[in-house]
């Protein structure tokens, strides 16, 4: 029994340190040097009801040195701008950083997790990090079960009478919400599918398919 028991803790413990965990080593010339960030997720970003997680290098106590001196990394996604970032805070405080530089961006919004490296481009600073990401990986990017989760497309948009859906694999559950997070309909669209969205009103709204995928599209 407790042989049994202290194996399901090691699995549990397995787990815990993998789920949520992204690797990640970037501007390896200049701020940050060769050597490899892990993130783990610290909180989420709502943006009009699509939430997005929040990584950071963990514990925040700026015990990682670097050319810059010391560094914490944080991915998270920019509302205001509508894109990933990966930012860099080298001068504290001490367990609460605040993530002073823009190192790389992409606008591509995977949810709720930011894309990994097959997916969009990730633009680099060319004032504080010039050169390319070399890593960013983990179990938590892409984890979407299709061939190619950029080669889902959501047209026209904007529209008047209806959207479309190309590129799915397998008939999908969707649901269309406000931008307050109302659920307006529902239902299970298949590959090439038309939604009619003819009883709209006019506005920006969220398509949310299974496995966390969501689009944003107006109706106009």
């Amino acid at each position: 029994m407790k042989k049994h028991y202290l194996l399901f803790l090691i699995a549990v413990l397995i787990y815990s340190v993998n789920y949520g965990q992204i690797t990640f080593r970037g501007c390896t010339s200049n701020a940050l040097g060769p050597q490899d960030y892990v993130l783990n997720i610290t909180g989420t970003t709502d943006d009009g009801g699509v939430i997005r997680q929040t990584f950071e290098s963990t514990p925040s106590d700026f015990s990682q040195s670097c050319p810059a001196g010391v560094c914490e990394v944080q991915i998270i996604w920019n509302i205001t701008l509508s894109r990933w970032e990966i930012k860099l805070d080298n001068d504290g405080p001490m367990n609460a950083p605040n993530y002073d530089y823009v190192l790389y961006y992409n606008t591509t919004a995977t949810a709720p997790f930011p894309p990994d490296l097959s997916t969009g481009t990730w633009v680099g600073d060319e004032g504080v990090c010039p050169d390319s990401i070399i890593t960013l990986s983990g179990n938590t990017l892409n984890t979407l079960p299709f061939e190619k989760q950029d080669t889902i497309r959501l047209f026209p948009n904007p529209s008047h009478t209806h959207i479309e859906i190309s590129g799915l694999l397998k008939p999908t559950n969707y649901s269309i919400y406000s931008v307050i997070g109302v659920k307006l309909k529902s239902g299970v669209i298949a590959n090439n599918d038309k939604l009619n969205i003819q009883n709209l009103n006019n506005g920006i709204y969220l398509l949310k398919l299974d496995y966390n995928t969501t689009f944003k599209f107006i109706k106009e």
